[in-house]
């Protein structure tokens, strides 16, 4: 997704050199402010970002006035959203609003999916965990919650090296083993090889699955 830290960093470019008044240290910074952003956009990429990423994307900048002008410039964009804990305090991240569209439809979606219920064998599922060897009890919990909640959606959440990759090769099986159909999704090519690797048989990326679906979808309705 073009939206992020990059989005926003390119949007102020535009603005800072459009209103400027012909300086050369300003016309000078907005070009190498999308020099900047052009070379390192793999490198930040961030649904979120502080003020200081915004700072170390255009640290190159060798004009100072102009360089804290292009961060202040972000920063105040009315693409741009602050974002604030439960109690109101800051959390000193930002986003863009196209990243808060996007999020806000996802949860729509899967507001709408929230009430299916996918696995129609738990009874089965229930006593395999139980009788699974080799795995914590926080790992079976995790179990639990994946392949026996009622609900559509279930999220996995946990701390790295907890064990999480090892938890859905064992969901995976489970599911698999009483005739599920489990369909993995990953971001990169690598990852969706390292989810062949253990076991998974159907198995995408996030892009290539949604391009297929666009691609049949539009084969019906010619």
């Amino acid at each position: 997704m073009r939206i992020g830290i990059e989005m926003a960093i390119q949007f102020a470019r535009i603005e800072f050199l459009r209103r400027s008044e012909g300086g050369d240290s300003c016309r000078k910074a907005a070009y190498n402010a999308r020099t900047i952003v052009k070379n390192e956009q793999t490198k930040i990429r961030y649904n979120f970002f502080t003020k200081q990423d915004v700072e170390k994307a255009v640290k190159d900048i060798p004009d100072l006035i102009a360089r804290e002008q292009l961060v202040q410039k972000v920063l105040s964009s009315n693409r741009i959203l602050e974002l604030y804990h439960d109690d109101g305090e800051s959390s000193k991240y930002f986003t863009t609003i196209e990243v808060r569209n996007e999020e806000t439809r996802i949860i729509r979606i899967a507001n709408k999916i929230n009430n299916q219920v996918y696995y129609n064998d738990i009874y089965n599922l229930k006593s395999d965990i139980e009788g699974l060897a080799n795995v914590s009890e926080e790992q079976k919990q995790a179990l639990r919650h994946i392949l026996l909640s009622t609900s559509g959606v279930r999220v996995l959440r946990g701390r790295s090296g907890t064990g999480k990759s090892y938890v859905l090769i064992k969901a995976h099986k489970l599911a698999t083993n009483r005739g599920q159909k489990v369909i993995g999704l990953a971001p990169t090519h690598k990852a969706v090889s390292e989810l062949r690797s253990k076991g998974y048989t159907e198995v995408y990326t996030v892009k290539g699955f949604l391009y297929n679906r666009k691609k049949k979808f539009l084969c019906k309705t010619a």
